[in-house]
């Protein structure tokens, strides 16, 4: 992956040529021409369906080939969640099509998964400065932040990607001379509870050397510091002749990467002490500030019924804050491929699977503690015998005169019961008052009309 990246940088600083990254990629066994006839040989047609680009860490990039082969030319390049159309197959490699684009190539088996993303809209992309430093965009999961920093002298900075949770920013010299940077953040549920880079264990850290050494088995791999003390971690190789540098770091979860490159034009292709220090210089600069939620778009909630937490009552408003939760499904070919030694990924959460095993329901049970079970052509994930979710939106609602409140509650006991009791939005108000957490349990879910207004709650139990 790492010469995938590489890659982006020398075409990005010779602006005349497409974008594309892998070009330096990994090296082949066999003779390019039979390999090729080989693939192409093995190639059948499917039913097309779609698959999601899965590079080997979240920052990463993916090559579209025109033939079935790690030599074959480079014709795009996608990075993660972006979704292909699968029409051929082979045991290495899948013929795709871009139905946006209109490209039509081959891409490895490796890089992509049936476990599609679910939508969701990018945050716009603030370019004003701010306390001296420029904001080069915002990055939006688990909460948003955007990405402060000031630049090298002589640099400016270029948005290349962004999208709700990645974001990728060129950095370029007016000096030919100079190397050329890019920056990429992307969360990464795999890191979701690091703080820092400072925080892996040596198992840990080994696990993500793996991921440049396995590529390219001759990186050079070495620790370094920040100048407020962030740990990183540097890559080098010197590929073809051009040299360059990555610098790795974590932040709350966020995969931050960090690569200088000596332009193709050149004249030396060894990057310099001085240099290198310019880019720890950057990340010391770069800063993640807390932005502001944006206001949440209710249409989307619209002619919808959803697990609602009510977080907190504002009586001189009559608001309600409330968090918004789905559930988060699996494909069925996802979870019927799964096997010992794979990591269950559903939404952010992860585990590695030690023990598998289905029963006559069909349920797949993982670990004694974890069941997919099948509703509606998708896997839903239980923990403990309770669905998972994933807060989808967090809301603040005026709260309705004519609110219907629906309660399955037993008074006596607080459990659920099927003997439905109508109260109006008062008398709702009233018990959230009294009792918060019978509000804030998974058990209140939430109506929204046509429009996204809310019209109606439900509960299911106080307890």
């Amino acid at each position: 992956m790492k010469k995938q990246m590489i890659s982006l940088l020398l075409v990005l600083a010779m602006a005349a040529m497409p974008l594309f990254s892998g070009a330096l990629a990994e090296e082949g066994t066999l003779d390019p021409f039979e390999e090729i006839t080989a693939e192409f040989a093995a190639a059948v047609k499917v039913e097309p369906y779609k698959v999601a680009v899965q590079p080997t860490r979240v920052s990463g990039w993916t090559a579209l080939r025109w033939a079935p082969s790690k030599n074959a030319p480079i014709m795009a390049t996608y990075s993660a969640k972006q979704e292909l159309m699968v029409l051929k197959e082979t045991d290495n490699w899948l013929l795709v099509a871009n139905e946006k684009t209109g490209d039509i190539g081959y891409i490895n088996k490796a890089y992509v998964t049936t476990d599609l993303p679910k939508d969701s809209p990018a945050r716009e992309m603030n370019l004003t400065g701010e306390n001296g430093k420029l904001s080069l965009g915002v990055v939006d999961i688990n909460g948003a932040f955007s990405l402060e920093s000031g630049l090298p002298a002589g640099y400016n900075s270029q948005l290349v990607r962004s999208s709700s949770d990645q974001l990728v920013a060129l950095l370029t010299s007016e000096d030919p001379q100079k190397p050329s940077m890019v920056l990429s953040v992307a969360y990464d549920p795999a890191y979701a509870s690091v703080d820092r880079l400072n925080d892996l264990d040596d198992e840990a850290l080994a696990e993500l050397e793996k991921t440049f050494t396995e590529v390219d088995p001759t990186v050079e791999i070495t620790y370094g510091d920040t100048g407020l003390g962030t740990r990183l971690m540097v890559a080098r190789q010197n590929d073809k002749g051009f040299d360059y540098l990555d610098f790795v770091t974590i932040y709350k979860g966020y995969f931050v990467e960090f690569v200088m490159a000596a332009p193709q034009t050149a004249e030396e292709k060894t990057l310099t002490e001085e240099q290198m220090l310019l880019c720890v210089d950057f990340l010391t600069d770069l800063d993640f500030v807390p932005v502001e939620a944006a206001a949440a778009d209710t249409s989307l909630l619209a002619d919808g019924k959803y697990i609602t937490n009510f977080t907190a009552y504002d009586s001189d408003a009559n608001t309600l804050q409330m968090e918004v939760r789905h559930s988060v499904t699996l494909d069925p070919a996802v979870a019927e491929a799964l096997q010992v030694g794979d990591t269950l990924t559903v939404g952010s959460y992860s585990e590695k699977i030690e023990k598998l095993e289905k029963n006559e329901d069909g349920d797949i049970l993982i670990n004694d503690s974890l069941i997919l079970q099948n509703f509606g052509g998708e896997e839903h994930l239980y923990i403990d015998f309770e669905e998972y979710d994933e807060v989808y939106m967090e809301l603040t609602l005026q709260v309705p005169e004519d609110l219907k409140f629906y309660d399955y509650t037993d008074p006596e006991t607080g459990e659920a019961t099927d003997e439905l009791v109508e109260h109006t939005a008062e008398e709702m108000i009233s018990m959230l008052l009294e009792d918060p957490l019978s509000f804030a349990s998974g058990n209140v879910w939430s109506c929204f009309d046509i429009n996204g207004q809310l019209i109606a709650v439900e509960r299911y139990g106080a307890f």
